[in-house]
Order: C-alpha cells, then sequence, then structure tokens
C-alpha cells in the first residue's frame, strides 16, 4: 500500500506558492468539537437515568438478525437444490440478515465485542 500511495504522493506545496491556501485552520474545529460532544453526551450514562444509550444492535435486533441469517441459509440450500420459492426467497433473506451483519460488524457498532465484529 505504502508503495501504491508513494507514486502518488504530490510534494508539500510552500507558502507561497499559486497552490497554495490557509484558508482552514485544521486546529480550530468548532462546528466538529460541537458535534463531537453532543454526540459524546447522546451516548453517555448521564444523558438518561435508564442506562447508557447504545448504537449497538438490542437483545431484540439481534434476534431478529440471528432470524435472518437462518433463513438465508435455509433459501441458499433450496437454492442449490434448485427450489423457485428459494431462488426468490435468497436475495431477501440475504439483505435483512448477513448484509447487515456484515455492513454493521465493518463499522463495529453490531457488537461491544471486537472479536465479534470482526467475526461477522
Amino acid at each position: 500500500v505504502r508503495a501504491a500511495l508513494a507514486r502518488h504522493f504530490v510534494e508539500e506545496v510552500p507558502q507561497g506558492a499559486p497552490d497554495y491556501d490557509d484558508r482552514f485552520d485544521w486546529t480550530d474545529t468548532p462546528v466538529y468539537d460541537d458535534l463531537k460532544a453532543r454526540f459524546r453526551a447522546h451516548f453517555s450514562s448521564a444523558s438518561t437515568g435508564k442506562g447508557r444509550r447504545s448504537h449497538r444492535a438490542s437483545p431484540w435486533q439481534a434476534l431478529q438478525l440471528g432470524t435472518a441469517v437462518v433463513a438465508a441459509a435455509a433459501a441458499l440450500i433450496g437454492f442449490m437444490r434448485a427450489d423457485l420459492l428459494s431462488m426468490f426467497l435468497l436475495p431477501f433473506c440475504y439483505w435483512w440478515g448477513p448484509s447487515p451483519c456484515m455492513h454493521d460488524g465493518g463499522h463495529f457498532s453490531l457488537s461491544r465485542s471486537p472479536a465479534i465484529n470482526r467475526l461477522l
């Protein structure tokens, strides 16, 4: 990867060059800082009396995902046996089960456990 990036590296632009632009101060980002503070407050345990709010999958969502994964596996078996209903159901079951598991796991938002997120 480093070799590929090195081939496309463009040298640093010296101050005063026609390409130089210093209109944005990357050390002072008030909008980003405000959003970061709001998100941390939203997901902190102090924001509600009911404990920590989370963007992780709830037990109900985990049950739904698990059911859709099992349904996708069953539809795949039927698909391999040339069952017409399974051929129709497989894309939907896959979209509702394995696909969100891979997507949310890739963002580390499926579980608090990094091992589970990597597995799925």
